[in-house]
């Protein structure tokens, strides 16, 4: 009970995230004629399959899928696997918790990564590394 009553808090919390998250679903459906949704133990996931300009697009940049809110897209193929559902599950869930702020936080933590550090705005991003630890989880 407590969970659920979490999980909504953090659902309305993001709701800003997931509204855009979802105009991107929709913007995904119309560039992407043959997307598919479903739902998993996860949040909204789309399903984008091959040929459209964004899957043309996220293989040249090695994109294997996104999240927004409680929306999460990912590339059809090789990519579509239980840990990036897991990987980009975990940004839903740095979402709930930012919520309207995870967005700005992100840029931050990868400015941060770069400016301070010295490193790759991605992959030395505090949220990329969480979201990455908690994908190799069982």
């Amino acid at each position: 009970m407590k969970r659920d009553v979490l999980w909504w808090l953090g659902f309305v919390w993001s709701l800003p995230n997931t509204a855009v998250g979802y105009l991107f679903a929709l913007a995904l459906a119309r560039s992407c004629p043959k997307a598919t949704s479903a739902y998993w133990p996860y949040p909204r996931v789309a399903i984008c399959r091959d040929g459209s300009v964004l899957q043309r697009c996220w293989m040249s940049m090695r994109i294997l899928g996104a999240s927004c809110g409680a929306v999460v897209v990912v590339r059809d193929g090789d990519s579509f696997t239980e840990r990036t559902l897991k990987h980009e599950s975990r940004h839903t869930a740095q979402s709930f918790v930012f919520g309207p702020f995870f967005g700005p936080a992100y840029v931050l933590a990868g400015l941060w990564a770069v400016i301070v550090r010295g490193e790759n705005f991605y992959y030395a991003n505090a949220f990329e590394i969480d979201a990455r630890r908690a994908a190799e989880r069982p």
